[in-house]
């Protein structure tokens, strides 16, 4: 929670947000057979927000809860 943004930050603050948390999950996938596939099922969760992200016009901005 601690490098999680603020709700307010910006799109391009969350995309990185959300892409070092793929790249993460995903080295966890490589290293902890035990939570192979629970990590990849949130490197792939963390992939599509970017995605989403990413997708989004300069004027909207990403909805948080």
């Amino acid at each position: 929670m601690k490098r999680r943004p603020a709700a307010d930050a910006g799109t391009a603050t969350w995309l990185t947000f959300h892409r070092e948390n793929a790249r993460m999950y995903r080295a966890v996938a490589d290293t902890d057979r035990w939570h192979h596939h629970e990590a990849t099922y949130w490197a792939n969760r963390e992939d599509a927000e970017a995605e989403r992200l990413a997708s989004l016009s300069p004027e909207e901005s990403p909805k948080r809860k």
